[in-house]
């Protein structure tokens, strides 16, 4: 059932364009990181949300800079470990905690109150409490900042904490749009974020990554291009005929040059009359990598240690 090769003509174009790099910063971003550093000199601690999925690329390194600039104290939370290897997620814990940081694995869609947070969460509260009372000054609740990338969990976790849906929060990046200030229970103040992208992402591989967590929009690169990227990792995993059996019929060359083109047929969509038929298998196939089901870490440990 393999498809046959054709010779493409090939375009002038990098010698690997994957490993390009891409510069930008929406105007929105740039305002939502200047508001960020001002309701920091309000904060007491900061959650720094991470996709358990793909902890290098959900990690802003800027923001963590300015952080460490100004004092701030920060968690890394492992956001979504639902949907990614516990195994994996375990290494990650270790090796970030390895480096000095505090590490807290998260499901926040999921339970009620701090959970996993609340020893955290007191630990801050006796902090910030001991440093008034030295400077003579009454007890308060604890500020908190809830901040990451888009899509990484912080208006949901934020709910989760508040006990109601305060906060607007679903799959899609860039929900929320402004700071918003809310106490909880006489036990601490959180704010919520808007997501923020560091304004540099390295090579399509790291964006393709960043479309499968919703991080960004799916369709931020062509459809195409990432799908292959993916692919292509979960066949350097040995986890390809896992997530689409169909594949064992065909060549690798068939569905790394075309992989939509590939997946429309063994998902019938052509025979069904679909419009958009590579539209809906590119929608289908990142959907089917979304679920919990099959649980996939798309960033490694073993990654860090090779590059």
């Amino acid at each position: 059932m393999a498809r046959k090769k054709t010779k493409k003509n090939k375009k002038n174009t990098p010698s690997n364009p994957s490993d390009r790099a891409f510069s930008w910063y929406p105007g929105h971003m740039v305002k939502a990181k200047r508001e960020l550093e001002e309701n920091l000199k309000l904060s007491d601690a900061v959650l720094l949300m991470l996709d358990a999925r793909a902890p290098i690329s959900t990690r802003h390194a800027d923001l963590e800079a300015i952080l460490n600039q100004r004092s701030t104290p920060f968690v890394l939370i492992l956001n979504k470990v639902d949907l990614a290897e516990p195994e994996e997620t375990a290494r990650w814990r270790s090796h970030l905690s390895d480096q000095g940081h505090y590490v807290v694995e998260m499901n926040s869609l999921h339970g009620r109150g701090a959970g996993p947070l609340t020893s955290l969460l007191d630990k801050i509260n006796k902090d910030v409490n001991s440093k008034r009372k030295l400077k003579g000054l009454l007890p308060r609740e604890p500020r908190l900042m809830v901040a990451g990338l888009p899509n990484s969990g912080k208006s949901t976790l934020l709910n989760r904490l508040v006990g109601k849906n305060r906060f607007k929060a679903g799959k899609k990046p860039g929900l929320t749009r402004g700071a918003q200030w809310v106490k909880v229970a006489n036990q601490y103040q959180l704010l919520d974020t808007p997501g923020i992208l560091y304004p540099r992402i390295e090579g399509e591989v790291a964006l393709s990554v960043l479309a499968a967590t919703s991080s960004v929009k799916r369709d931020v690169l062509p459809k195409e291009k990432v799908a292959q990227n993916l692919l292509r990792i979960l066949h350097e995993r040995g986890r390809l005929l896992e997530f689409i059996p169909q594949f064992e019929e065909f060549e690798e060359d068939d569905w790394i040059d075309e992989p939509l083109l590939i997946l429309t047929e063994v998902w019938g969509f052509f025979s069904r009359g679909d419009y958009g038929p590579t539209g809906s298998a590119f929608e289908r196939l990142l959907n089917l990598l979304s679920s919990k089901k099959r649980p996939i870490t798309w960033e490694t440990v073993d990654q860090l240690e090779e590059s």
